[in-house]
């Protein structure tokens, strides 16, 4: 199955600021829960080199958070396109 990653991270260095998106990556694994998928992401960076970890709060609706950033993963789902 196709997986969508959005990574976001913090771009203001305000005290209130909230992590904004950044990028995203598509991505196939078995699910959400596959380990290849979980040390992929795990292995990634932020923008300011700290390493993603598994949020079991999923704090600010994130599935993976840094110390300056957040990711979300989902199942991707095509589009359906309509012929005229």
């Amino acid at each position: 199955m196709k997986i969508k990653i959005i990574y976001c991270s913090i771009l203001s260095d305000h005290v209130l600021a909230m992590p904004e998106f950044t990028h995203s990556e598509m991505v196939k694994a078995k699910g959400l829960s596959d380990p290849k998928l979980v040390n992929y992401i795990t292995s990634q960076k932020d923008r300011y080199g700290h390493k993603f970890k598994k949020d079991s709060k999923k704090t600010f609706g994130f599935d993976y958070t840094s110390n300056q950033g957040g990711v979300k993963v989902e199942v991707y789902e095509e589009p359906h396109v309509k012929q005229l």
